[in-house]
Formats: C-alpha cells, structure tokens, sequence
C-alpha cells in the first residue's frame, strides 16, 4: 500500500510547517499505541451490547437498503486506492474536538462572508458570529482550550529526549503553543464577553431566534446598519472579532495539529461498510476520510474513542440514502495527537 497525503480542509494562516509537524508527531507515540488494535473486516471483532459498531458486514447493511453501484465505485473496487482529487470528510470522536471544529466551522463562515461588499454577506457573516458568541457563553469553553493547549504540550515535552525527532521543529510548535496559551490567559473574562455585552448584537441576537425575526420592520436599527457603505460594515464586524482573535488562533492550532498528527492509510471497505477498534491508552480525536472526487458516496461514522463504524451511503434522489455494495477504497487518518 502506498501512503498518500490527505489534502487539507482548512489550513490555519499561522499553522506550523506540515513537515515539521510530521517529523515530530511521528514520535508522539509508540507504533503499538498508534496503531489499530482491529481493522478491516467487518467481522474482525465482535461487538457488545453497547457498541455502536455492528459486528459483521451484514449487520451493518441492515440498517437500510442496498443500492446498485456506481461505476465510478467498481473502478474503485478494483484499483484498491484513492487516487486523483479527493474530499476530506472529519468526524469527532470526543466532545472537545466535536465544539472545537463546530467553532471552526462558524469562523470560516465568518471569514468568508464579511469579506463579501452585499448587505447579505454582512448579515450571514453576522449570524455565525452570533452563533460563536452563544457557543462560546459556555463557561467551560475557554478552561477545555487551556487543557487541550496543556495536553499538547505535555505531549511535546515527553517527545523531547527522543531519538528522531528534530529539536527546532519541536521548539517551533512549542512557542506557538504556549502563545496560544497565553493569548487565551490574556482574555479579561470569558471568550466573547465584548462583543456578547453588545447592545446592538444582544438586539439582533433577540430577534434571530424568531424564524424571518430581523425583518427590516422588526429591526430597522439593522437594517440602517446593513444599508451604509462596505467599509463601515466591515469596520463594526472587525471590531466585534477584535476580542475573538485569541481564540481563533487556539482553535486552528490545536486543529491544525491534530490533522498533522497522523498519516492516511490506504483502506478498502468491504461492502461498504468498515469498522476499527483503537487502542485506549492513545485515544485518537478524530478520524479523517478521504474519498476520491469522483465517487457518488459519502461516509456515515459512528462510534467513539474505543471504537468506530463506518457505512458508505450513496445518495438517493429525494429518498433516504442507501449503503452502498461496493468495495470502497478509501483514505482513513486516526488524529491522535
């Protein structure tokens, strides 16, 4: 099998260097831990009571019906690799990680939108960072960051006196860490506080629970708002991101890492469906999938840090998706870092 680089989904614009953070995370843990301790075959282990993964190929393909292949799916039977343009599909398998790229989400749609001149782009850039700002409310938000940061840096400290690993690339991860850190100490109150103290967002924010709720009628402060000129709407959105900033570099580090931690395997799902126990002294914190572009089907992973199950469904007009009958090829990265 040969291996093959994911393509990333995101990037953060002060990511470490992509060979660095291999060259170090390779070291992160013993091959024992980071391997899997079951793969392949959906009968390769049995399943409990409470396990999400069913215990054969047939139990998985149970849950709904079976369609006809696609011939793109036979080609990839028979070649048995994923090659060519791919998408990345992610799935969480922790509460941190699952807040944590949910966060990521809503900041990319921030991002995207407020660089767009439309009244339009202002509102839907708006309203994701309305929803960031009643995520980040929780309280354990920022304290599950610092852990994460902690942790992370705990992992770097034992990888120190190892042989193979190269000391500037550790040291360079390691500053970014610990200013992430400190940016997030920094942080007078909780996450957001600014910018949830907002009289003019806690208004909008009021009536954007309400379905069609920030009508021009029912606010027409805002909509005085999304009717000046670009520069000043972009200038209020700045400002509002201004106490975020922190935050955000935390949140696409630690992602960024734990995408970089591991490399894809080359896999093939029997039937369409896939099932993988993990080794519990080295808990993986999100499985990664990388499908050829061409294929008409998507993943549906299921599971948890012991163990996951993955169908491949393909999509079906207007009626419920069906698990495929193919093999599927596939790219499948466990993050551990």
């Amino acid at each position: 099998e040969q291996e093959q680089e994911p393509m990333p989904v995101s990037e953060p614009d002060q990511a470490p260097d992509r060979a660095s953070v291999d060259q170090v995370s390779d070291q992160a843990a013993d091959p024992a831990a980071t391997a899997p301790v079951a793969e392949a075959s959906p009968a390769a282990a049995p399943a409990t009571p409470d396990d999400p993964a069913p215990a054969a190929a047939d139990q998985g393909a149970a849950s709904g019906p079976v369609a006809p292949p696609h011939p793109a799916l036979e080609r990839a039977a028979t070649q048995g690799a994923v090659a060519g343009p791919q998408t990345v599909f992610e799935h969480p398998l922790n509460e941190r990680v699952r807040t944590f790229l949910r966060l990521e989400h809503l900041l990319e749609k921030v991002e995207h939108f407020a660089g767009q001149a439309s009244p339009w782009g202002t509102r839907a850039a708006l309203e994701a960072l309305l929803d960031v700002i009643a995520i980040t409310a929780r309280a354990d938000i920022k304290t599950e960051l610092i852990k994460e940061i902690d942790r992370n840096l705990a992992t770097l400290a034992r990888l120190s006196n190892q042989r193979g690993v190269d000391p500037a690339a550790l040291q360079q991860i390691s500053v970014q860490l610990e200013e992430a850190a400190a940016g997030i100490h920094a942080l007078p109150g909780p996450i957001g506080a600014e910018a949830r103290d907002d009289s003019f967002l806690k208004a909008v924010a009021q009536r954007s629970s309400i379905p069609g709720g920030a009508c021009s009628f029912d606010l027409p402060f805002y909509h005085h708002f999304l009717m000046q000129p670009e520069s000043h709407r972009r200038a209020r959105l700045d400002h509002w991101q201004a106490g975020l900033a922190p935050f955000v570099a935390a949140i696409r580090l630690v992602l960024s890492l734990a995408r970089a931690s591991a490399r894809p395997r080359q896999l093939v799902a029997n039937g369409g469906f896939f099932q993988e126990a993990l080794n519990p002294q080295a808990p993986a914190q999100l499985v990664r999938i990388g499908l050829s572009a061409e294929l008409a089907v998507f993943p549906e992973v299921s599971g948890h840090k012991n163990r996951f199950s993955i169908r491949f469904l393909q999509p079906n007009g207007s009626g419920r998706p069906a698990q495929s009958p193919a093999d599927i090829a596939f790219a499948l990265t466990c993050c551990v870092f």
